[in-house]
């Protein structure tokens, strides 16, 4: 005997539905976990840390122009240790992803600059000098004589 038309409408109407929460659930939790995590990791001001600023670099390994960017992040490392913090951001990797998500990473490499409360204060997509980084951070704060 064949199954009445009803029973396929009755699963569009009851098991869909709660699909969509329970992702749009996990969606929420997982903005609010990496908030979170800003928060908890980047906000000097809060922790009494004398770091600044956060350089995050999102991009990957296999990335030709992201490679380009490792020698900024090592200069702003070498010359900048006590007041930028810097982090590579493999966006390559599953984990990474609600990073990712969460700044709007579309296209990499994308430097994000958080303030000393981790707060986004400058952002660039494609590879960008030390010198031109540099120039952005004075124009958010950070004294070029600091180290």
């Amino acid at each position: 005997m064949k199954p009445p038309i009803l029973y396929p409408l009755l699963f569009a109407l009851f098991a869909l539905p709660s699909a969509v929460c329970s992702q749009t659930v996990s969606e929420e939790s997982t903005a609010v976990s990496i908030a979170d995590s800003i928060q908890a990791r980047y906000n000097y001001a809060a922790k009494g840390e004398s770091k600044r600023y956060t350089f995050l670099e999102f991009g990957a390994t296999y990335c030709v122009p992201c490679r380009q960017m490792e020698g900024v992040m090592q200069e702003f490392r070498d010359r900048y240790s006590e007041s930028v913090a810097v982090t590579f951001i493999n966006v390559a990797l599953a984990e990474n992803a609600p990073w990712a998500e969460h700044f709007g990473i579309d296209l990499i490499p994308t430097q994000i600059v958080l303030d000393e409360k981790g707060r986004t204060v400058f952002r660039h997509t494609g590879v960008i000098s030390a010198d031109d980084l540099m120039q952005a951070m004075v124009l958010c704060g950070l004294n070029d004589k600091e180290e």
